[in-house]
Order: structure tokens, then C-alpha cells, then sequence
């Protein structure tokens, strides 16, 4: 019984230690937002996709505890996305990546402030 409760505690402490390795893997795809510019009310950001996958995405505005969707794109590959006159106000962009194999890195949200806050 000693033995078997040894074995179960080396498999579990192995399996937890391998999710733990692929959970570091970094994700394939990179993205980031460029050129972010608030003036007279209005923003504007470039979205930089570095990406060999089919991809969708959506622009979110962010309205306290609402959200309005604003545009959705869609494409394969590299994408350099500008997004203009866009109100002073908080947004999420959401990435989904149709093939990908890692949990984690199946879909993305990076959120942009576009507010007068400093």
C-alpha cells in the first residue's frame, strides 16, 4: 500500500511539473498597441499583429460596467489594424486564434485607455 500511495504521489507531483512547463511556453503569436494619441476629445491607436494563424478580433468599448462593440475584423496571418476617431473612453481588444494548440493562447485581451486620466 506504501508503495502504491508513493507511485500515485510521483505521477501526480510529474503530471502537475509538465502543465506547469507548458504553461511557460510563450504564445506564438505577439501583439501590441502602437501610436496611441488623445487629443480634442478623440483617440487613435494602431493594433500590431505578428501572427501565422487564422485570427478574429473585436474592438470593445468599455462603458463602466457595459460594453459596446465597436468593430470586428477577422484575416490570416500579419495584420497592422488602424483604429481612428475613437471617443476618449476605455477599450478592449479580443483576439481569437482558431488553431492554436495552447489554452492559454487561444484568445487575448489587451485593454487601451484612450481617457484624459495621465
Amino acid at each position: 500500500m506504501m508503495k502504491l500511495n508513493t507511485l500515485i504521489i510521483l505521477a501526480f507531483t510529474f503530471g502537475i511539473g509538465s502543465l506547469a512547463a507548458q504553461a511557460q511556453i510563450p504564445c506564438t503569436q505577439k501583439f501590441e498597441i502602437q501610436n496611441l494619441k488623445k487629443s480634442n476629445g478623440k483617440g487613435s491607436f494602431d493594433l500590431k499583429l505578428e501572427s501565422k494563424d487564422i485570427y478574429s478580433g473585436q474592438l470593445v468599448e468599455i462603458k463602466g460596467t457595459d460594453q459596446s462593440l465597436i468593430q470586428i475584423f477577422s484575416g490570416e496571418g500579419d495584420l497592422k489594424q488602424a483604429f481612428k476617431n475613437l471617443k476618449n473612453s476605455y477599450y478592449r481588444v479580443i483576439l481569437e486564434f482558431k488553431n492554436e494548440p495552447k489554452f492559454l493562447c487561444k484568445k487575448r485581451v489587451l485593454t487601451v485607455d484612450l481617457t484624459d486620466s495621465k
